[in-house]
């Protein structure tokens, strides 16, 4: 369902949708000190992030890890590592500033794919999940799956309403990107 562009114009909803991400914010990063790595899955995550500081890169680190971590979070971790160190710190706050991505994004498919208003309403409903709070704030691909997934299907109803080449390939490597934050990325598809 294409709206029409006057009720996308009207009354701008960037400002409540701009306030919950500031709630959803504080609540993925308050007691930001107290969170470490309690699952078995984040250990994995947070060591294969520690390619950046191995001389061979990438593809210094051991094979086993390969089943265990997609590529495309364990590489977020890394260059979050350069900034934070090689710490737990650096491996959630991946997982908290996707989280935190996640919600203007929902604001925005929510006015554009289902009308004024509900761009704030589905904000609203990503800034308070209990689930994405606690999967924001852990080291797991959750956070970033949801936002890369988003991403994919944003981009794959934009190709549906007007196919064409460009929008193909964007389609393609956001859908690419999804199934290298998560293997199941291809669902997006």
């Amino acid at each position: 369902m294409d709206l029409p562009a006057r009720h996308l114009r009207s009354r701008p909803e960037w400002v409540p949708v701009l306030a919950i991400t500031f709630l959803g914010a504080a609540l993925r990063f308050y007691s930001l000190g107290r969170l470490g790595l309690d699952h078995f899955d984040e250990g994995i995550y947070a060591t294969a992030g520690t390619w950046i500081f191995h001389p061979g890169g990438i593809g210094s680190l051991d094979p086993g890890l390969i089943p265990y971590a997609p590529p495309a979070f364990p590489i977020l971790i890394g260059f979050a590592s350069v900034f934070f160190g090689a710490s737990d710190l650096a491996a959630i706050l991946v997982s908290i500033l996707a989280g935190i991505a996640t919600i203007p994004l929902m604001g925005w498919i929510g006015r554009t794919w289902l009308g004024p208003g509900r761009g704030a309403a589905c904000a609203a409903f990503a800034a308070l999940s209990g689930p994405h709070v606690v999967f924001s704030r852990m080291a797991l691909t959750d956070a970033t799956f949801l936002f890369t997934w988003l991403v994919s299907l944003t981009l794959g109803k934009s190709f549906l309403e007007k196919p064409g080449p460009v929008r193909a390939i964007g389609l393609g490597v956001a859908v690419g990107l999804a199934q290298l934050t998560k293997y199941n990325g291809w669902l997006a598809g």
